[in-house]
Order: C-alpha cells, then structure tokens, then sequence
C-alpha cells in the first residue's frame, strides 16, 4: 500500500451508499468517441442528473466548468465542442498493437498502475433517480449475527481473501500513486468500522493473478496463525477466464470455508460474486455461470452472499464498461470498488 500520501476525500462520502443516495461523489467516467464518432459527446451516468456539483479529473487537479466544458441534457452529461476534458479517440481505445485482444479485432488500450485513472474523471451529481431502487442492493445479513455482536465488544478480527481484485490492484491509493490515494476496498472497509469506534485487525493474503485452486491449496497456510471472525473469499474473475468447471469452483470455495471453520468454528463469512471482465475482452468467460451456484453455496453454508455480479451487471445498463475500470481488462475504477466496501459495510449492518 503507497502510504506517502493520505486519501483526500471523505471517508463517509466514499462508503455511502449508492442505493438511496442524494449525492454520488465523484463518479468515475472515460469519455470515449466510438468508432466514427466527432462533436458534442452525451454520457450516461448511474443515476440520471438532477445538478452537477463538479467534474474533475479523476487526479482532482483540475475542475470544469459548467457551460463551458459540460451542460446537463435529459438527466445526462454533455460535453460540447470545445470543451477542456478530453475525449479519447476509438483509435487510441482500440489500437491495431497491444497485449489484449479485442473481440471485436485489433487490441484493447490495457495499463496497470494509473494507466485508466489518469484518462478518466470524476463526476459528483445529485441524482434524479435511483439505478438500484427495487433491485438488489446488500442489506444487513442475519447470517452475520455473530460479527454483529463482537463489534464493540473486543477486537474484531477481519479478513479478505481473494485475487487481484481483493488485493486492491489499480486503486488510486495502492502502486497507482495518484489523488485521491483512495485505499484498496477492504483497507476502506476497515477504516469505516475504526471510524465508528471499533477496534479491528485487519488480514489480507490476497494474491493478484490467483483463483480458487490457489485459495483452497493455500487457506490452511494463510490463516493458521489467524483466526478470523469474519473472512471475506472473493475468488471467480481468474477462474472464470481460465474456464474452470462450475463444480470445480463452487467445491474450492466450499474447501476455503471448511479449512477456516477447522481453525475458527465460529467463524463467518461473505462470499463475494465477482464483478464482470470488459466484454470486449477475452478475458469474459464462466464469471457469470458462477453466480448462482455460489448463492446456493451461501445459503447451504450459513454464509452471507455480497453479489458484485449483479451489481456489477446493474450498472452496465446504464455505464460503458470503460467509464469504471481501474486496468480496461478486470479490475474496477476506485469508483466500483467503492462498491465492494459498500456492500461489505451494508451486510454488517454499518
């Protein structure tokens, strides 16, 4: 974790909600001409627009000017001709040379680091209506009853185990090394709990580039000389592009609970459905198809279940996939990895 700098938004504003919200802040957008495109571009946002309080560069070193660089159209963000955010050609998007193929042909702009974060900017909007009203959205999970009453009480202890995802890759606060300096999603999950009084110690073995087969072979190693009251297991974007069978997956995940209940009985957990690969992508495979066996796993388990695939699925009825990734290829922009901490909080009941 790049500790040079402190995160400079606001704890509270960043872990609110989406769901209800009456103001999102700084919603991540990469404004994009398709191929063929010129002129006035229109962005959808997650919500629609009822007032702009600000666009900025994702880095928050320049602000915008309403009139000038953007109007509000319909609920919608409009960049006009002439304005000072950048749109990027379907060129520069879509190259002919790269690591990632496109489905589509040529290849797919793909950075590490700040690659995305320094082409995107940040939105922050009073909403005019709710994406998630009537769909799902986490809420505090019986299932967690036991974490519930050890907050306040002693420490508690918490634990995330997952991929790159869960190890934080391309948050702003981690190698990426820019403002906001947002810390990777489960640092945020800790902090919010350390703001509201409760001591907690915080573990996370996550490994980038790893998938359940690894989690399984290595939990017992991991967490030997822990013994978590809660493990977040957030595995399935590595599997799913690596196509590994629905049983396979669901059985490592279940052999990951099991290898932690050995050394804790007590302990719960969160079983994370992960959010989606860019379709454009050959990195799209079985993601979905894991969905709902793992929540049938959840419910067999005693487990609660955060599905980042809904959520993640959600959004994209509304955003580009571009408008909210860390790297263009797996993982998430700060802005929807907010939404991992989010949902973590909301099935605490925090």
């Amino acid at each position: 974790m790049n500790q040079h700098r402190l995160f400079e938004e606001d704890l509270d504003s960043y872990l609110a909600p989406y769901a209800g919200a009456n103001l999102i802040v700084n919603e991540s957008i990469m404004p994009l001409y398709r191929s063929g495109e010129s002129g006035e571009l229109t962005i959808r946002l997650m919500d629609g627009i009822k007032r702009i309080v600000s666009v900025r560069t994702a880095t928050l070193d320049k602000t915008f000017t309403e009139g000038r660089d953007y109007l509000v159209k319909d609920g919608r963000l409009v960049i006009p001709e002439g304005s000072e955010i950048r749109i990027m050609p379907w060129s520069e998007y879509n190259p002919t040379e790269g690591q990632f193929d496109c489905v589509n042909g040529g290849k797919l702009i793909f950075g590490e680091a700040n690659t995305m974060h320094t082409r995107q900017y940040a939105v922050t909007y009073e909403p005019s209506d709710d994406i998630f009203a009537a769909k799902y959205f986490p809420t505090a999970a019986p299932e967690l009853a036991r974490s519930r009453a050890i907050l306040g009480k002693r420490e508690f202890r918490l634990a995330f185990y997952g991929d790159s995802i869960t190890y934080g890759c391309n948050a702003s606060g981690l190698y990426a090394g820019v403002p906001p300096y947002m810390p990777v999603y489960p640092v945020l999950t800790a902090e919010k709990l350390r703001s509201e009084g409760y001591a907690v110690d915080y573990y996370n073995p996550s490994i980038g580039g790893m998938d359940a087969r690894w989690g399984k072979a290595n939990a017992g190693r991991y967490f030997a000389d822990h013994s978590p009251d809660l493990t977040v297991i957030a595995f399935g974007m590595n599997d799913g592009t690596g196509k590994v069978p629905v049983d396979d997956f669901i059985e490592r995940i279940k052999a990951i609970v099991g290898t932690i209940r050995k050394i804790n009985p007590d302990a719960e957990f969160i079983l994370v459905a992960t959010t989606l690969p860019n379709p454009l992508s050959r990195f799209v495979g079985l993601q979905e198809e894991y969905e709902e066996p793992l929540c049938e796993l959840a419910k067999s388990e005693g487990c609660a279940l955060l599905n980042m695939t809904e959520l993640h699925r959600t959004l994209l009825t509304r955003k580009d996939y571009w408008h909210m990734t860390g790297n263009n290829i797996n993982h998430p922009s700060d802005f929807l990895a907010r939404l991992y901490a989010q949902g973590v909080l909301a099935l605490l009941g925090e």
